[in-house]
């Protein structure tokens, strides 16, 4: 059983008007849950988008101190977040800064609401993979609905993507195409012989897939608890 509170809880939250998090609390107090399925109703449609400390077109961390942070704000705008202008982000954690949550009686409208959201958003002073959710609200495919976690490792096709994602994806097929290559004695040197550079690629590997699994929680009805 999965006993923790996910990322995109806020997702379930905005579209429900239920407190995860208060409940939570409140059973981990002794009290009984007062709410059953039957009384919980979705209404509209709910983005999240987490804000990284990250570079956006390589998806590593950029720890550092933050210089400036602004945080947007209006109808159906939610941010969660501990950061602050002078912040520090450590380089031995998540690289999460934040969660930009947008809610709209549709999904056109929560896009709508993120993209002047995202536009409004300040973060100085560090890397942040904001740029990418501000190409994420204008990409065709990602607006008609029907994306999967792999949107950003396969060809555009037929619908043409900002540049940013076409650079992303690009590294992404690299970075996978890499994993899978067989590495003999002698053809990458000494570095591989000691299988350092194995355990580097693994880990970009593995981190580029977690990153590229989370660039942005979307929700529709219920959404994801």
């Amino acid at each position: 059983m999965n006993t923790r509170v996910q990322v995109e809880h806020p997702v379930t939250e905005m579209v429900t008007g239920i407190d995860i998090v208060q409940h939570q609390i409140r059973i981990a107090a002794g009290e009984k849950l007062t709410l059953r399925q039957r009384d919980i109703t979705s209404r509209g449609h709910a983005i999240e988008c987490r804000i990284n400390a990250e570079d956006p077109f390589r998806f590593t961390p950029s720890p550092g101190r933050i210089t400036a942070w602004h945080a947007p704000g209006g109808p159906g705008v939610r941010v969660d977040s501990h950061a602050y202008a002078g912040y520090f982000v450590p380089p031995h954690y998540d690289s999460l800064i934040g969660k930009l949550i947008c809610y709209g009686d549709n999904r056109n409208q929560a896009i709508a609401r993120l993209r002047i959201a995202l536009s409004e958003m300040v973060v100085e002073g560090i890397l942040s993979n904001i740029p990418l959710h501000r190409e994420l609200m204008l990409d065709e495919k990602f607006i008609q609905g029907g994306t999967s976690i792999h949107y950003l490792e396969k060809p555009s096709g037929r619908h043409p993507r900002p540049p940013i994602l076409t650079v992303i994806a690009r590294r992404l097929d690299r970075i996978r195409r890499a994993g899978r290559c067989r590495m003999g004695r002698g053809t990458i040197g000494r570095a591989a012989a000691s299988g350092r550079l194995v355990r580097q690629r693994r880990r970009r590997r593995r981190f580029a897939a977690r990153r590229a699994a989370h660039f942005c929680g979307a929700g529709r009805g219920a959404g994801r608890a």
